[in-house]
């Protein structure tokens, strides 16, 4: 029995008689083989591949000259995310109005395993796509009925070559072919590929065909010296590694076994092994993310690893898993349980999402407490790949997430607990000069550098940098050159603050001058100093903190003017 879109059908059954729509019924259609919203790649993989084929699609080239590419001939290893990217295209190009037909064949499924009923299914999508295909389409069925039955060659000419030879679109229309492989009949295979590399330029210049297969010698031999061919050989979209998912976790299971066996804690290695494997839902971008983080993570973290994930129940999606991968990583990661530390995962994945922070010292200034590790946190994100350094326009490195994180940490309805979901809307200002206040009330101390002497002048200390290298933290270095900058662009609820600010100056200050003067920023400081005075009078707080905190730096702007 035919199985026909009336869905499809609609959209130009105004514009044509019963008579034409009963000609269309009769092309014999590949029914459950077109593309799936469910089925696009997870948010922030395969981009580079994705832009590759956007960039192809309109037909020019980067310097904006016309090429002769019609046929994008992608090959890849299975599981390796080819059909996800095929669907991520069809819902990209469906939403353009530039998608003419998307079939995905599968090996194991009648009806989607022959290339008999390709061409004529094409057909049938690109009738519905435009009203004028539609009508050449019917004329030539009503003229000769066996058409739709007829040999691929004829199929091909008569009802899409010859339909679409007077359109005038404008703009490219994309065809995709899925699983080009899955047809089982080797003949009738090498039968479709010789038409379609021989006969393709008939069609109009706009026309597209997007075409994926796992690697096959006829469909290499045939596309592999066609000029009008661009060719991209897919790998596992983690480069890292380009194992297949179950691979990836047996390999990585087993060697943690051998040598850390402590890091699955009071879990059965095969019962770790079984739950990794069936939440990676055979997707290799999950698996190789989660076996990643293990060889980095340390013992503590992992096992915290592994139980923040198996207490979660069992996703039903692809974009479930890589919630629940994500958040059980980020919790592992982010373990201290300080109130500072609570917000500093959301600051500084704020800080990085505005581009705005430029190296990983930065980045560590935020995030002013480790995990029981030892490792920075940053350290292990930078590990993962999710932290990634880039050059802006200006040749400036900025630092910058990874795009599938970002896209998990701003989805309120993806990150399952909320936990380490960033509002974009909330001010960050506040937060980043109240951790680096509390970076320096936490680790400031006299002599922090530890010099013996310390009656000498800065020219005569012995070994100055080493010691400063060795003692004062990446972030208090930071910290020390920065609170100020961002104290100054707090412009609401500026009272929060000044409890950090005021142990500062009434504790610290004269080790934030010391320092200053060691790593022979002293004058900049101070001028930094009488800025966050001209900024309090602005604020105008009224309180008694307020006027101590007024009253100090009044002093010190005094005593250091004096000098």
């Amino acid at each position: 029995m035919r199985i026909i879109r009336f869905s499809s059908v609609h959209r130009f059954i105004n514009n044509h008689s019963s008579a034409n729509l009963i000609n269309l019924d009769r092309l014999p259609y590949m029914a459950n083989a077109s593309w799936s919203p469910y089925r696009t790649c997870l948010p922030g993989t395969n981009i580079p591949l994705i832009d590759d084929i956007v960039r192809w699609i309109p037909g020019t080239t980067s310097a904006g000259r016309d090429h002769v590419q019609r046929i994008y001939l992608l090959v890849g290893r299975p599981h390796c995310g080819k059909s996800s990217v095929s669907h991520t295209i069809a819902q990209m190009l469906r939403g353009e109005r530039r998608l003419g037909s998307a079939i995905f064949l599968a090996r194991d499924v009648d009806g989607r395993n022959s290339s008999r009923t390709i061409f004529s299914t094409i057909a049938y999508d690109l009738a519905a796509f435009h009203p004028k295909i539609a009508e050449g389409i019917s004329r030539v069925i009503r003229e000769d009925p066996s058409v739709p039955t007829a040999a691929i060659e004829r199929q091909f000419k008569e009802l899409i070559v010859g339909p679409t030879q007077d359109l005038t679109i404008i703009g490219p229309v994309l065809i995709i072919i899925d699983g080009l492989d899955e047809c089982k009949d080797t003949e009738d295979r090498r039968h479709l590929l010789h038409v379609i590399a021989e006969e393709l330029h008939h069609l109009p210049a706009n026309f597209r065909i997007l075409i994926t297969t796992r690697p096959d010698p006829d469909i290499g031999a045939t596309f592999g010296d066609l000029n009008h061919c661009r060719h991209w050989e897919m790998y596992f979209d983690d480069s890292r590694d380009i194992r297949d998912a179950r691979t990836c976790i047996k390999e990585t299971i087993s060697e943690l076994a051998a040598v850390r066996p402590i890091v699955f804690g009071k879990y059965a290695i095969n019962m770790v092994e079984k739950q990794l494997m069936k939440r990676a839902m055979n997707f290799q971008f999950l698996a190789a993310t989660a076996c990643w983080y293990l060889m980095v993570a340390s013992d503590g973290t992992a096992a915290l690893f592994f139980e923040k994930l198996l207490s979660k129940p069992f996703p039903k999606t692809a974009k479930a898993s890589m919630g629940h991968l994500y958040d059980a990583i980020l919790q592992a990661i982010f373990v201290e349980s300080h109130t500072i530390f609570e917000i500093a995962s959301k600051v500084v994945f704020k800080v990085l999402i505005s581009g705005q922070c430029p190296s990983i010292l930065a980045a560590k200034s935020l995030v002013p407490l480790t995990t029981i590790s030892g490792c920075h946190p940053i350290d292990t994100l930078y590990k993962l790949g999710w932290i990634l350094d880039k050059v802006d326009t200006s040749g400036l490195h900025v630092l910058m997430l990874h795009p599938a994180l970002e896209a998990f940490i701003t989805d309120k309805q993806w990150s399952t607990d909320g936990q380490f979901c960033v509002d974009l809307n909330i001010e960050y200002a506040m937060p980043i000069a109240e951790m680096c206040l509390h970076v320096m009330n936490s680790l400031f101390s006299h002599n922090m550098c530890q010099f013996e002497d310390t009656s000498l002048l800065n020219s005569e200390l012995p070994e100055k940098e080493e010691h400063i290298q060795q003692f004062v933290p990446e972030s208090l270095q930071y910290a020390s050159q920065h609170w100020a900058g961002h104290l100054l662009d707090v412009k609401h609820n500026t009272s929060q603050v000044l409890d950090w600010l005021h142990e500062f100056l009434f504790k610290h200050l004269l080790h934030w001058i010391e320092l200053s003067s060691l790593m022979g920023q002293l004058d900049a400081s101070l001028a930094s100093l009488k800025l966050v005075y001209e900024w309090l009078k602005v604020c105008s707080i009224s309180s008694g903190m307020y006027t101590d905190i007024n009253e100090m730096l009044q002093r010190s702007l005094s005593l250091t003017s004096s000098q």
